[in-house]
């Protein structure tokens, strides 16, 4: 079979990003660096019977009492009102309570942590002792001696882990018989990123190298309360992740530890283009554009606005560099002129900002909508600068549709959003995944972004399908999705080329950069070996290095390079993902 790259081609736009949503323990459990589950008590039992949704106060969940101790939620004279619930530890000497987080934590040698928590006591005057243990043994903890007053206290202390404790778990005890009120825990490793970020998570994401950042994920029809996610950590009031309704992850919460602010400060950490998201259908039409214009102010406004203010009060006085907007179509009646509507209030006080609408449907896009979408260009050049629409589908659907955009309407600007295929196994998935994107780089004039969700995954966690990068208490692993995406993000040019295969099982896509190299990337699809000759009309170089992921077993999901052995003719193997690389 021949592959064939032609010097006619487009210039790569947008690029491929990510999606940081709170689905899958994501952030809680994960990105967040914070090490205990439900600490400060606000948890709750959500689930689902028959067409009603029941929420029931589970402020104990994640705790549980030690030697003896009685535990109670009360919710009388509070910490803060936002997050009313607190604990009643009534424990004889030696008792307490523990928190495995998650079913459990890895602590790292030579790390220090900074354990912070409130205690009230009305009679007790003895000493809590507070830290980290391995079964039985403390692997460090600081011990205080308690005030009777009636008053809540904050301690803040330092814990020095000496070494790797695989399985650790947090514990409180009284040295003596008493009552307590415990609170606003918190067990932060001093290796986070910026105080919030967990830090093996945040450095594989940022191996990406993302283009853009679309957050909160797809915002829904009543938004994302980004105001309330301003407040001090303790005060942002915690809810019920309602994503995860229909699992069985019933106790799934949001604290808000990573808000809008997070976000803005892990897309610099990133190098990547922010991209926030609005609701279209968020309360009346005026309500969704004030909310909007809200948004962009707190990120672009200057420090003496109302929203530039409460940026500076989180300690950042410039403004955020903010190209992107999404706006989320589903849920929003009569979408395209209420959109119209929006965009004009939007550029009218930043013209310059590139509004990127997620239509709230599934590809493929039909053909009134292109149509539509066309003519509202035609008439305003600035009226969107990329429509979104849902790919996420069995693999079978990728592999038929890797040349969908071939259809589109010409210099009708896509978003490919929510990439991943699903019904296979893992490596199955992914180099349908590989199909889809080279037919979409091919597309380059239509298609200008593409995103993979979800992007994180805690095993044992999941609610919304596989996670590009899997993690858990211990660790990270890459999946077979993740080198996928790695090897479109980085080893690609910013010229596409014109790419052909004679061939049905095999989807290719070439793109070339500066400095004479051209990258080939090849899906067979297939279930023979195939003998693949690369020609051209000009001359693009010689072959220097393959680099593969083979979709044949389940721990083949790395790719490797292979020495070239022929300069224009090399085997792709059956299910297989391979990068050429030419330089001439």
């Amino acid at each position: 079979m021949k592959i064939t790259i032609s010097r006619e081609g487009k210039t790569a736009s947008g690029g491929i990003g990510i999606v940081l949503e709170d689905v899958n323990y994501a952030f809680d459990g994960g990105l967040y660096a914070e090490l205990l589950e439900n600490r400060n008590f606000e948890a709750k039992r959500v689930r689902i019977k028959g067409d009603t949704v029941l929420t029931e106060e589970d402020g104990s969940y994640g705790w549980e009492a030690i030697g003896g101790a009685e535990l109670k939620i009360k919710s009388d004279r509070p910490l803060f009102a936002e997050n009313p619930h607190y604990l009643r530890l009534k424990a004889p000497a030696g008792g307490g309570v523990r928190n495995r987080a998650y079913g459990g934590f890895s602590l790292a040698a030579k790390t220090k942590y900074t354990l912070v928590f409130y205690v009230r006591s009305y009679d007790y005057r003895g000493k809590c002792a507070a830290g980290v243990y391995h079964g039985e043994t403390a692997v460090s903890e600081k011990k205080v001696r308690l005030r009777a007053d009636g008053k809540w206290r904050r301690f803040c202390f330092r814990l020095t882990v000496k070494q790797d404790v695989p399985d650790a778990e947090f514990r409180l005890t009284l040295s003596g018989e008493g009552t307590v009120h415990l609170d606003a825990f918190s067990l932060m490793p001093e290796s986070a990123i910026k105080g919030i970020f967990r830090r093996d998570l945040a450095e594989r994401i940022k191996a990406l190298n993302p283009a853009f950042v679309r957050f909160p994920g797809g915002s829904g029809p009543d938004g994302y309360p980004w105001k309330e996610t301003l407040r001090p950590v303790e005060r942002r009031t915690q809810r019920a992740n309602e994503r995860a309704l229909g699992s069985t992850l019933f106790h799934y919460g949001q604290t808000f530890g990573i808000g809008i602010y997070e976000c803005f400060l892990f897309c610099e950490y990133l190098g990547s283009k922010p991209m926030p998201i609005v609701s279209l259908a968020n309360g009346t039409e005026e309500d969704a554009i004030q909310d909007a214009l809200d948004l962009l102010e707190f990120a672009l406004g200057e420090s003496e606005t109302e929203w530039g203010r409460a940026r500076r009060e989180m300690g950042r006085t410039e403004p955020f560099r903010l190209e992107y907007l999404a706006v989320d179509g589903s849920g929003a009646e009569d979408l395209f002129s209420r959109y119209a509507r929006f965009e004009k209030a939007i550029h009218a006080r930043y013209p310059a900002l590139k509004l990127v609408l997620l239509l709230g449907t599934n590809a493929p896009l039909d053909e009134a909508s292109q149509l539509r979408l066309a003519e509202e260009l035609a008439a305003n050049g600035n009226f969107l600068y990329a429509a979104g629409e849902r790919v996420p589908a069995p693999r079978e659907w990728y592999l038929e549709h890797a040349r969908l955009y071939d259809g589109y309407r010409r210099g009708l600007p896509m978003y490919a959003a929510d990439l991943s295929a699903n019904g296979g196994s893992e490596q199955e998935n992914a180099i349908a995944e590989a199909a889809f994107l080279a037919g979409a780089e091919q597309n380059a004039d239509v298609v200008l972004m593409s995103s993979y969700a979800p992007l994180l995954e805690r095993k044992g966690y999941a609610h919304a399908g596989a996670g590009m990068i899997r993690f858990d208490g211990h660790g990270v692993f890459r999946t077979a999705s993740m080198c996928v995406q790695e090897l479109f993000l980085q080893e690609t040019g910013n010229f596409v080329l014109k790419t052909a295969s004679d061939d049905g099982n095999v989807f290719a896509s070439a793109s070339e950069r500066e400095g004479g190299l051209t990258f080939l990337k090849a899906v067979n699809s297939g279930d023979e070996p195939l003998e693949a000759e690369i020609g051209g009309d000009y001359d693009f170089g010689a072959m220097t290095r393959i680099v593969r992921m083979d979709g044949g077993d389940e721990s083949s999901c790395l790719p490797y390079e292979i020495a070239p052995v022929a300069p224009r003719a090399l085997t792709l193997p059956p299910h297989t993902f391979s990068v050429i690389i030419f330089h001439k």
